[in-house]
């Protein structure tokens, strides 16, 4: 057994006919205490003497640091084993010097453990679980790989323990040659040590030669497999956090509309306004954080670049809600100057109003979940709705009809921005003691500087999400000028399809992350294959979707309504809305690979081009022009969809990964260059 796997004390071997298993202490017979603590000296404090007793035995021409020279050969690498190669080979990075030292600038952030190491000793047990808990990026040693594969073989299934369990077995045999053999192999890259050329063995004594393929046919599918189940296990959680979050502006709506008609009209017509004029514009801005963090988390050395960008993106949007703010607190004269009905004006500014006083919470919410994501937490978000979501539909219905409370129809935009708050307080509670703490090395005056990197992706992003956003509500607004009935079978097609995207949405947001951090490590096949799995799982998706509408399309109107027209209506269009799902689904994905690579730019112009210069004009003709009414707002969507879709396939299958691994590093670079530039500066 691997000491990597499981935890324990120093273990032997009683018998010649039993299994040595070797156990994280186990080398501690072979290495230099400097105490009987059983602990291992840390890094910094014996950092300076190493220094001078490498120099001396420069000059006397000894090979420095003999004391390496265990016998490690038959043995597998333990936690030990990579404190003392790490200590004698005087280990650094180009930024803050060796980054896993108790007082170094990474390690400040790894807060739960402070008190371990505080007295500058740290045992085998702690290095490996603070290894483990990193994304160590490095390219001397290698060390990224380490982390991964340890939870890898932890957690991870029986193909993918054996392959790290090689890769592990690879690294120990490299750190080996690089303190016993040829110094020149220090200057190798990290990049020998990728998932592909490193699954190439499949034992722990196989050695790859120039004739071996780079993905034998098993290893092809084993990955593609690997790849599936990531997506499948981190795009859920996101899916049911789009869901419980939609739900929140959906109980003020539930709760207004005991109170009349004019009430629910006016809760709807209010979530629409925030809609097009906040959330749609929150969510398209923090959008740039898709690539900026998920490609720093695993590009940058110094992780705490994830926080600053995300500082960055606060502040931003920040600036974006004053406007927004104005906008929202003179509703009721906007509403007024559209020919709203004064009461229904009256009653949606004081509901803007109200949930003004939560939008700032919502807004950072929003940034603070694309921060989590990054670092591959997709699960925090979720916890913390899974706890505001029935607490938010509580106190909607207390804060508008029970004592003490009872504040009527201002009750329920009040109890949502509560909930804003409480989502908000929650996360900062997760990430500050539960994991997410890595990325966040504390405020910084580097966030008020070099902003123009993030509005380069945030205005194409905040053009490429508002673009789509806007065109489904002008859809929805032109549907009021046909009839009653074309307006409510428009409400029951547009909550289906707004209902059936939150999956391929979901799939897009971890997508667009695991594309993001692969270029980040440098990894373009793997971005690639990412890409590709999400685009097949889209089309599997609309496609089980589409043939599910045109099964149920008779009977489908019968759940949000009993009247026979409407019935009909939704009978009649729902084909196109069965068609529509194939398009949506590729075009959701799609846009989150695109995302992942920094290139919003481009979906930005299909988008815009797409709906407003081919759709809307085609829609508008059949709609109004050749009396086809709803079902010709429909074939304009649908067109729509089909043309963002093919442009970003096209797109994508025309992409140079190599050139977009080199695009992420120069951009990563460049921002720890200037991050760190800054800091040194002040």
């Amino acid at each position: 057994m691997q000491p990597w796997i499981q935890k324990g004390t120093t273990g032997s071997s009683s018998s010649s006919n039993k299994q040595t298993t070797f156990h994280y202490d186990q080398t501690l017979n072979n290495i230099p205490q400097s105490s009987s603590s059983g602990h291992t000296q840390g890094f910094r404090t014996n950092r300076q003497e190493n220094e001078q007793e490498k120099e001396k035995d420069q000059e006397k021409g000894v090979e420095p640091f003999p004391q390496y020279r265990h016998h490690l050969d038959n043995q597998h690498l333990d936690g030990a084993e990579v404190l003392l190669f790490l200590n004698s080979t005087n280990y650094t990075d180009h930024v803050d010097g060796d980054d896993l030292r108790p007082d170094s600038m990474r390690y400040r952030s790894f807060q739960h453990q402070v008190d371990q190491f505080w007295n500058g000793f740290m045992n085998n047990e702690d290095i490996v679980n603070y290894i483990e808990q990193q994304t160590y990026i490095d390219d001397i040693y290698a060390i990224p790989v380490i982390g991964e594969d340890i939870r890898r073989v932890k957690t991870g299934s029986s193909e993918e323990k054996k392959k790290a369990i090689n890769r592990l077995e690879m690294i120990r045999q490299h750190f080996i040659q690089k303190t016993h053999g040829d110094s020149s192999l220090a200057a190798q890259k990290a990049s020998e040590f990728d998932c592909d050329s490193l699954s190439r063995t499949s034992s722990v004594s196989s050695t790859p030669t120039e004739r071996t393929p780079l993905i034998s046919g098993k290893e092809e599918e084993n990955t593609w497999k690997t790849e599936v189940y990531w997506l499948i296990y981190n795009a859920f959680p996101i899916v049911f956090t789009y869901l419980m979050q939609n739900s929140l502006q959906m109980a003020s709506i539930f709760t207004l509309g005991h109170l009349g008609p004019t009430e629910l009209a006016a809760a709807a017509l209010s979530s629409m306004f925030a809609s097009v004029t906040a959330w749609s514009i929150a969510s398209g801005t923090s959008a740039a954080l898709d690539t900026l963090c998920s490609q720093a988390w695993t590009g940058a050395k110094d992780k705490t670049l994830v926080g600053v960008h995300l500082q960055r993106g606060l502040c931003i949007l920040a600036l974006m809600f004053i406007p927004i703010a104005f906008v929202w607190w003179n509703a009721t004269s906007l509403l007024l100057a559209l020919k709203q009905e004064p009461e229904l004006a009256y009653l949606s500014g004081l509901f803007l109003r109200c949930l003004m006083l939560g939008a700032p919470a919502f807004i950072a919410f929003e940034a603070i979940k694309k921060y989590l994501q990054a670092q591959g937490i997709m699960q925090a978000s979720t916890y913390v709705l899974m706890i505001v979501s029935p607490l938010n539909l509580l106190m909607n219905y207390s804060f508008v009809y029970l004592e003490p409370f009872k504040l009527g129809f201002a009750g329920a935009p009040l109890a949502t921005s509560l909930s804003y708050w409480l989502m908000l307080i929650l996360i900062m509670l997760y990430i500050r003691f539960i994991r997410g703490s890595e990325a966040w090395g504390g405020w910084t005056r580097e966030c008020l500087t070099d902003w123009w990197p993030f509005l380069k992706l945030s205005i194409p992003s905040l053009l490429m999400i508002t673009a789509e956003w806007w065109a489904f509500e002008l859809c929805s607004l032109a549907a009021s000028y046909l009839s009653t009935r074309d307006l409510a079978a428009q409400s029951i097609l547009l909550t289906t399809a707004s209902a059936t995207y939150t999956i391929p949405f979901g799939f897009s947001v971890a997508a667009s992350n695991r594309i993001g951090n692969a270029l980040g490590e440098r990894d373009g096949q793997k971005a690639r294959l990412s890409t590709t799995v999400a685009f097949v799982f889209a089309v599997i998706f609309g496609c089980m979707n589409s043939t599910f509408f045109l099964v149920v399309r008779h009977h489908f109107g019968y759940l949000f309504t009993s009247d026979e027209d409407v019935v009909a209506l939704v009978a009649k269009t729902m084909p196109l809305l069965a068609l529509f799902q194939i398009a949506d689904g590729v075009s959701g994905v799609c846009g989150g690979a695109i995302r992942g690579m920094g290139r919003q730019s481009f979906a930005a112009w299909v988008n815009i081009i797409s709906y407003y210069a081919v759709a809307f004009p085609i829609g508008y003709c059949l709609t109004f022009v050749l009396d086809w009414d709803l079902a010709g707002l429909w074939i304009g969507l649908t067109l729509a969809l089909f043309l963002v879709s093919s442009g970003e396939v096209l797109y994508l299958l025309a992409a140079d990964w190599d050139v977009e691994v080199m695009r992420a590093q120069r951009r990563v670079q460049h921002d720890e260059d200037k991050y760190h530039h800054d800091t040194l500066s002040a």
